[in-house]
């Protein structure tokens, strides 16, 4: 995995298993995103029905 360097201070920027704490963002029914994830999903399952999604 790689890092990434400010040029400005020198200082990387921390991984994510490095943070103390991790913000995660939520989406309701009806936001863009969870519609086109739906989306992804049935046609994923059209194209191969031992297509399983898995949250992550």
């Amino acid at each position: 995995m790689s890092t990434v360097t400010h040029a400005v201070s020198g200082q990387r920027t921390p991984l994510p298993h490095e943070l103390a704490v991790e913000v995660v963002e939520r989406k309701g029914v009806g936001h863009p995103d969870t519609l086109s994830d739906g989306i992804a999903e049935m046609v994923a399952m059209k194209v191969d029905p031992r297509a399983t999604c898995r949250s992550v």
